[in-house]
Order: structure tokens, then C-alpha cells, then sequence
């Protein structure tokens, strides 16, 4: 009996032993994943049979899309809520906080010796509101008094020039020349000791009174030498030949602007300019020449 029984528990055994065996999967030839292989399954391949192809494509398109261009520089101008007195006196109270004080060192600008070594420098305000574009500057004088234009030429002397692009910087697609003629050149300068005030637009294709009715403008000479320009140019005299841009004026417009500080010593003719962008003065070397600057009209208040 003992013996029939133990017969019977190793046939039982024998028959798990074989059912377990027939539930295991085949032995493949291919070799296991590594660790540092990634799986197969996680990868997702393009639809494209040509897979590496498709792939170098964009790793090649990745690259590019991620090296970004220099951002071209950019300048606000705020808005005045309040229209400051244009009399040659310039406040952080009435102005606010200047946009850039540069010089020959300062990127984006150029100084011309054209007399001898006289170093120039500008603090410059730029802001707006509906009706105009103002211009404030403020420079030293170094010949410690204020020398006026030769008659006939009112750049020739202690001068403020100034260009506006309505179709925002470099339109021309020149930095050389980023102005064409058509768009405003205007010159600010006291041109008699007596006090009288030019305001005068050189561009050739300009027409009207080239003396600016429209423009408001007052140059003082302080007791400690700072030449001080206030200017306030119409946005309708800006845009005269381009009446389409009018129409746009207001906040995140942009024009294209560069502003030439001109300077005399006494008794004789211009000896030096420092600008802020290019397409006034010349002669300027071309690989020296940055076009006009980018300006954006701010809402954001000038004080």
C-alpha cells in the first residue's frame, strides 16, 4: 500500500514538473539590453523609413533654431504727461532721468577730430507725448564759451543735429546712410550772441519754411559751461513726407533716430563732433558706422 502511494506522489510530481516547463518562453539568439543602450520601446522613431536621415535633419534644424541673432539695440522714450517749459533749462524733476550720457567710447557713437584733440560728450533725453518729439541734451563746453555757426551754415558751430526715420531704424538697408532725403535733418543752434534761435531743416526735399515754425526750441549756456539744447519737434513735421506713419504715433511706435553734437572754438569753424548713431556728419568710416538707433515710445511716465 506504502509502496503504491509513494508510486503515485512521483507520477504527481513528474506531471507538475512538466506542465511548469511548457509555460516558458523561447530562448531568442538576440543579446539583452544593456543599461546603456536605451530601450527600444521608449524610443519613438519618425514615420519616415528614412530614419537617420530624418533624424540628422533635426538634430541639424535644433542647432540652428537655437543659436539666436544679436538683438538689435533698443531705446524707449517715455511719455510726458505734463509738457515741459522749453526755456534751456533741463531738470530730472521736469525731464526725468536721462536715456544716455555717451561719448566717443560709448557703443554706437563716433567722434570726428577734425581741429585738433576737443573730447565731447552728451547727456541726452529723448521723450514724446501726441503732439511731439522732444530732444534734451546737455554737453560741456570746452572752449568754455558758446561759439556760434559761421553765417550762412548753421551746423558750422556749437550745434545740436538732429535725424528721425519714421520707418524706424536703418530703412534705407544702408548704415551708412540710414536717412534718405526725404526725411527730416533738422539744426538747432543760437547763432547770434544777441540770443537768436535757429531752427532749421536741412533735408533736400522738404518743403515750406525750412526754419521750423512748428518746432520749439531754447539753448542756454550755464555759469559752469554746460551747453543745454531743449527741443520739442512736431510729430507732423517728422512725418510730413511720409502721412501714413502719422496715423501710427503712440505707444510701442518706432522711429529711427541718430543725434551729432557739433562744437567750435571761437573765431573759427567746427574743430569736432561726437554722434549717437551715424547719417549726419561725415566723413565717417563705413566699418565705423552703426546706422540709426531703434527708439520705442514708452507709456510708461517720464516722471
Amino acid at each position: 500500500m506504502k509502496k503504491n502511494i509513494a508510486i503515485l506522489l512521483a507520477i504527481l510530481i513528474t506531471i507538475s514538473i512538466l506542465a511548469s516547463c511548457g509555460e516558458k518562453k523561447p530562448v531568442t539568439s538576440e543579446p539583452e539590453t544593456s543599461s546603456s543602450t536605451p530601450n527600444e520601446s521608449s524610443v519613438v522613431f519618425p514615420e519616415s523609413s528614412a530614419t537617420s536621415e530624418s533624424s540628422s535633419t533635426q538634430e541639424s534644424s535644433t542647432s540652428e533654431s537655437s543659436v539666436k541673432e544679436p538683438e538689435e539695440p533698443s531705446f524707449e522714450a517715455l511719455k510726458f504727461t505734463t509738457a515741459p517749459t522749453i526755456d534751456g533749462v533741463i531738470t530730472e524733476e521736469e525731464w526725468g532721468t536721462p536715456l544716455i550720457a555717451f561719448d566717443q567710447n560709448t557703443d554706437l557713437c563716433y567722434q570726428d577730430f577734425h581741429l585738433g584733440h576737443t573730447e565731447l560728450s552728451v547727456t541726452l533725453w529723448l521723450r514724446w507725448d501726441e503732439t511731439y518729439l522732444y530732444i534734451g541734451a546737455t554737453s560741456p563746453e570746452p572752449d568754455g564759451q558758446f561759439c556760434p555757426p559761421t553765417e550762412g551754415d548753421n551746423w558750422n558751430g556749437d550745434t545740436l543735429q538732429i535725424r528721425v526715420d519714421p520707418n524706424g531704424p536703418n530703412s534705407t538697408g544702408d548704415l551708412t546712410a540710414p536717412f534718405d532725403d526725404t526725411m527730416i535733418n533738422a539744426c538747432f543752434a543760437m547763432i547770434t550772441s544777441s540770443g537768436e534761435m535757429s531752427k532749421y531743416d536741412y533735408t533736400d526735399v522738404s518743403s515750406g519754411d525750412k526754419t521750423m515754425p512748428e518746432a520749439q526750441f531754447v539753448y542756454s549756456l550755464s555759469d559752469d559751461n554746460i551747453s543745454t539744447w531743449e527741443v520739442a519737434i512736431k510729430h507732423s513735421d517728422i512725418c510730413a513726407n511720409y502721412a501714413d506713419c502719422l496715423a501710427e504715433i503712440g505707444e510701442g511706435f518706432v522711429y529711427g533716430i541718430s543725434v551729432a553734437r557739433l562744437n567750435a572754438a571761437p573765431d573759427e569753424e567746427y574743430n569736432g563732433w561726437v554722434s549717437w548713431g551715424s547719417g549726419i556728419c561725415g566723413p565717417q568710416p563705413a566699418e565705423l558706422c552703426p546706422g540709426s538707433n531703434k527708439l520705442v515710445l514708452s507709456a510708461a511716465p517720464a516722471v
